[in-house]
């Protein structure tokens, strides 16, 4: 009986069945793996910062390329290569015609904020990224007298209109956020927050005692993994002030965005494709 058994197993309709049943299953498992790898959703990190770094004889040298920054991601020393957002010491007063702004190739500024407060001579002096200097400023969304010390206020979003990974590429964004820019440690931001949810999982703390030199500040968040209509969402704190404020905006003065392009590394989901492909080869020389 043993051996009819191990006849009608190693039979050729036998063995052809099995293989067209293996063969299957393995479609069917690297269709579910594919389907895996190709799920993205963004992700934010926290980079670093550059304290008081881009602030030298009197200049927010955040456009001067012989000043270092240890946090551009792209290492031209220049933040905000590939865009830009600050507000102009334009005499004509505060408004959006004080903005300068400059997308990147990838992104959009979503109401980056339209709300600003045009910087005075006990700004810090920053690069113009037209030519020369100028008396920073800052955003402040929410305006004066109507938030808290510890409430969160939304400052706008970045939209992706790429993807992040493109023919086997992938890009990291780089957002650069200036603090710490204004003439009194009212008007600094306490904490700032990049959500790609909407939650403000990721802080960074900004206004420690030892900051608040009204000496302009940079926090660096890095988003990877985006596709075509994700969004990140930018937050801020009021100052911590001394005693707490409760009745003064928080602000930032300046957006810059970067980033760095490099070969993908192959998710797990991927090498398992490959290593299913490489089984099915063998198989089938085995035949």
């Amino acid at each position: 009986m043993g051996s009819f058994h191990a006849a009608i197993l190693n039979s050729p309709l036998e063995k052809t069945q099995m293989r067209k049943t293996f063969y299957s299953a393995v479609c069917c498992i690297a269709a579910g793996l594919m389907a895996c790898s190709t799920i993205q959703a963004d992700t934010v990190s926290l980079a670093g910062s550059d304290i008081d770094v881009t602030t030298v004889a009197g200049g927010g040298f955040w456009r001067t390329s012989t000043v270092a920054k240890a946090n551009d991601i792209d290492g031209d020393n220049i933040l905000g290569t590939d865009g830009y957002r600050y507000v102009t010491d334009n005499p004509g007063g505060n408004g959006t015609n004080d903005i300068e702004s400059v997308d990147p190739s990838y992104a959009t500024f979503n109401n980056l904020t339209t709300a600003n407060f045009r910087g005075n001579a006990s700004y810090t002096v920053i690069d113009d990224p037209a030519g020369g200097t100028l008396a920073s400023g800052t955003f402040n969304p929410q305006g004066a007298g109507v938030m808290g010390e510890g409430t969160f206020v939304s400052f706008g979003t970045i939209d992706f209109t790429a993807n992040s990974l493109v023919a086997g590429m992938a890009t990291t964004a780089r957002i650069g956020l200036m603090v710490d820019n204004t003439d009194n440690i009212i008007f600094n931001s306490y904490q700032l927050r990049i959500s790609n949810d909407g939650v403000n999982t990721d802080i960074s703390t900004t206004a420690a005692a030892g900051n608040d030199n009204q000496s302009a500040d940079w926090y660096y968040f890095d988003v990877t993994d985006f596709v075509i209509g994700d969004s990140i969402e930018i937050f801020a704190t009021s100052s911590e002030g001394n005693p707490p404020q409760t009745a003064w905006p928080a602000t930032i003065g300046a957006f810059s965005v970067d980033s760095i392009t490099t070969v993908a590394v192959p998710e797990p989901s991927s090498l398992a494709l490959f290593g299913l492909g490489g089984l099915g080869m063998l198989i089938r020389r085995r035949k």
